[in-house]
């Protein structure tokens, strides 16, 4: 399943829109319309994603650019820290 994304050039999400999207008569999508430093693209749902409801969607996932094409993906887990936890528990 494919989504449109507006996103900026660190990755992060700033909408998106799951129903059909049409290209205008100029070949653009419809939708959204970036800002300074913001894109927007068709992107393809990771499959591992595809059960989470828009907004766990929307809170889960990045922009990753490799070779120049972005890509939808799961957002990493922080890290734990043992000190943090440790003076939790102490």
């Amino acid at each position: 399943m494919k989504v449109h994304v507006l996103f900026d050039d660190k990755g992060h999400v700033g909408a998106m829109s799951h129903s059909k999207h049409r290209k205008d008569a100029s070949g653009v999508e419809g939708g959204f319309l970036p800002g300074p430093g913001q894109y927007t693209a068709i992107l393809e749902i990771p499959k591992e994603l595809e059960h989470l409801k828009p907004r766990e969607l929307h809170e889960a996932v990045c922009v990753e650019h490799k070779d120049g094409t972005p890509r939808l993906v799961a957002k990493r887990k922080p890290q734990a820290d043992p000190v943090a936890e440790e003076r939790a528990d102490g």
